[in-house]
């Protein structure tokens, strides 16, 4: 499975702060997509919200990125959800 194409489904964060998070994920050779959708931060939001992805890649990485000065966050967990989309590339 190391080779396999995986693809990620959704990200669940624990994180609390002050500002918005904007997530991206960035894959094999900076081919990257943006989530949309920005995590507003709080001090005690009570809960771990999903956000919904939709990326296909054989590795990626999670960009958390805060644009304000004044702002911080504290990060708890990261949980992502992949599946396995395929053994490998066709050929």
């Amino acid at each position: 499975m190391a080779e396999s194409i995986l693809h990620f489904g959704a990200v669940r964060l624990r994180a609390q702060g002050t500002g918005n998070l904007k997530l991206s994920y960035i894959g094999l050779d900076d081919v990257s997509i943006k989530i949309n959708a920005p995590l507003i931060l709080a001090t005690s939001s009570g809960r771990e919200p999903t956000i919904l992805t939709n990326f296909i890649s054989q590795r990626a990485r999670l960009h958390i990125l805060q644009t304000e000065i004044d702002d911080y966050m504290k990060v708890n967990r990261v949980v992502l959800y992949m599946n396995a989309y395929a053994e490998e590339f066709p050929k």
